[in-house]
């Protein structure tokens, strides 16, 4: 997205491509798996990409706020 703005700061990516690949060889070993799955922010299959004009001076703020995420998401879930 940032290509089409410079005030894009960072896009979140769903890597439906690893999980479909993933899927598919857990698949074709005969692995069951359940109805229903919830991919959070602490796996690899949702990632955080920030732009290139702020890698450089949000790289670590960024890293942060994902930590921050990822523990109010579990908070979340817990409540439910």
């Amino acid at each position: 997205m940032s290509s089409f703005s410079n005030c894009i700061i960072c896009s979140l990516v769903k890597r439906m491509d690893l999980v479909l690949e993933d899927y598919l060889h857990n698949w074709i070993k005969g692995e069951k798996f359940p109805e229903f799955v919830v991919y959070g922010l602490d796996t690899d299959y949702i990632q955080v990409d920030i732009s290139a004009n702020y890698q450089e001076s949000l790289s670590d703020f960024a890293n942060d706020l994902k930590k921050e995420a990822i523990e109010k998401e579990k908070q979340y879930e817990e409540n439910m």
